[in-house]
């Protein structure tokens, strides 16, 4: 009677976390899962007969906090896995906390002629997104201005957008062009 082999096949699933912090580092996180199976054989036959693959988990994941920044996604869900899944990568990026908001009061200062009476916007308080109260330092800030806040620069618009698309079917249709006159 021919000898039985029994034995086991395994395959690591991985998923990587790379974690983008602010300061332009990356932190990297391995989460490897190795399935196995059992097989069965017939001593001298490459003819195996297999049983089923083991299921594995990825843990749960969460984004460490950095003051001032918000971790895009915060948190990596726990996952189950089976030999049906592929290997995975994850990039958490982080966005800057809204720019402050500034509430402004009226100030009229009290001078007897009409004409000199002046009003100048005076903070009352900053609050951020998140709800934290900050008193402002007024020999920093533009105290003419309506908003004390940080605006980022524009980055285009849509007419030179359309502009630009423009410009590259002409650029297009003349490499073509070029093409068929030289033929």
């Amino acid at each position: 009677e021919p000898a039985i082999v029994e034995g086991k096949e395994e395959k690591t699933i991985t998923r990587t976390i790379n974690v983008h912090l602010p300061n332009g580092e990356v932190q990297t996180t391995k989460q490897p899962v190795t399935l196995e199976r059992k097989y069965t054989s017939v001593a001298g036959s490459d003819e195996k007969k297999y049983g089923p693959w083991t299921v594995g988990r990825w843990e749960s994941f969460t984004a460490p906090e950095q003051e001032g920044y918000t971790a895009i996604p915060g948190a990596v869900d726990e996952v189950e896995v089976t030999s049906e899944s592929l290997d995975a990568v994850v990039d958490i990026y982080y966005r800057a906390d809204e720019p402050a908001i500034v509430e402004e009061s009226e100030e009229v200062t009290d001078d007897p002629t009409p004409e000199t009476s002046t009003t100048s916007p005076t903070p009352k308080n900053i609050t951020n997104a998140k709800g934290k109260t900050a008193t402002p330092e007024l020999k920093n800030m533009d105290t003419k201005s309506k908003v004390f806040q940080n605006k980022l620069p524009q980055t285009g618009n849509k007419v030179e957008t359309i502009y630009s698309i423009i410009g590259l079917l002409l650029t297009s249709i003349l490499g073509v062009w070029e093409i068929i006159r030289k033929r």
